[in-house]
């Protein structure tokens, strides 16, 4: 029998493919993406202590969109004012795809049929940092006039999300599982889940991580299965865990290496809720995600236990296989509609 691995830890041997939602950066056409004139926490006047209020900036982000039936991603790229005007002279671009090869991320279909070139073997990065708020403004020096960029970047205490800069906002129709397909630079930098719905990260106790950090280009290690085959990828290189309290991908398990990584974040989600997706002070590639509705998730997840476990509600009393609503299995919970 063959042994499967994927970076996507939370019941997926137990479903079918078809119950997901999946989109992929791998085909994406960039030259459908949009331009934006932005506002909102942008200002054209100020000094290094901070911003001029008094003085509304404006800035261009470009915009490309994707969506699923359930999952409506947005994904922003905000370069300064002076390298967006080249790229909407055409000399620069304000995407990016790029990985392939060896920087494919492992998904395997739990059918059986592994081919890691085919799912989530390219990535989407934007330009620009995440921030609260951003001013530029003139300073007088010995030299002369030099034009200054500034930025406050965005913290776990920020309430609303990033006024620009390279960010992923997913807005759901649907509650259940969302899984997002990631790259990270080598810097260790936070990784954001935020729930601009409520106004407040997502638990990182809720984040599942899942990450190949760099080595040899990414190479996974190989295995043989009982028959003697090549698996395509094993979990040698990949380290995996609850996002830790730091939000650092880097320091899942304490690894603390500062390489860079790809692999996925898996969070659960609610409908009509809108959450964004981003690091700290630079760049977060996106691979694509795949989603599974919170039905599925459930009823799949209890075939995935044992299936001699009782069954309970939340008032503790057992109830028979069958019975709809939120209930407890093996000391977890799951939805059954």
């Amino acid at each position: 029998m063959k042994k499967f691995f994927t970076l996507i830890g939370v019941a997926l041997t137990a479903m079918s493919v078809n119950a997901q939602e999946v989109w992929t950066a791998t085909d994406f056409d960039l030259t459908t993406a949009t331009t934006q004139d932005i506002t909102e926490g942008i200002y054209a006047d100020g000094n290094a202590e901070g911003p001029n209020t008094a003085v509304p900036g404006k800035l261009t982000t470009s915009i490309i969109t994707a969506s699923t039936k359930s999952v409506i991603m947005t994904g922003l790229s905000t370069p300064n004012a002076d390298e967006m005007q080249e790229v909407i002279d055409g000399k620069k671009t304000a995407w990016e795809i790029k990985g392939g090869g060896n920087m494919a991320i492992v998904l395997n279909d739990p059918n059986g049929d592994a081919d890691r070139d085919t799912l989530f073997s390219h990535y989407i990065i934007g330009k620009g940092n995440p921030e609260l708020i951003h001013w530029e403004y003139d300073e007088e020096t010995d030299n002369g006039t030099s034009h200054r960029v500034v930025g406050t970047y965005w913290e776990r205490t920020a309430t609303t999300p990033p006024a620009k800069g390279a960010y992923w906002r997913f807005d759901m129709k649907a509650g259940g599982q969302l899984s997002l397909g990631v790259f990270g630079n080598k810097q260790k930098k936070e990784a954001w889940i935020f729930n601009a719905t409520d106004g407040k990260l997502v638990p990182n106790t809720d984040i599942e991580v899942a990450i190949y950090y760099q080595n040899n280009g990414f190479a996974y290690a190989k295995e043989t299965d009982d028959n003697g085959e090549t698996v395509p990828g094993s979990e040698k290189y990949l380290n995996k865990g609850t996002m830790p309290e730091s939000y650092i991908p880097h320091d899942v398990n304490e690894v603390g290496q500062g390489r860079p990584y790809i692999g996925t974040f898996t969070f659960p989600v609610e409908a009509g809720k809108t959450y964004y997706a981003f690091n700290s002070s630079t760049q977060l590639g996106l691979y694509g995600f795949t989603f599974i509705d919170a039905q599925t998730l459930g009823v799949s997840s209890m075939k995935a236990e044992n299936a001699d476990a009782p069954l309970y509600n939340l008032a503790g009393q057992r109830v028979a296989f069958g019975t709809k609503g939120l209930l407890i299995k093996n000391g977890k919970k799951y939805i059954v509609k």
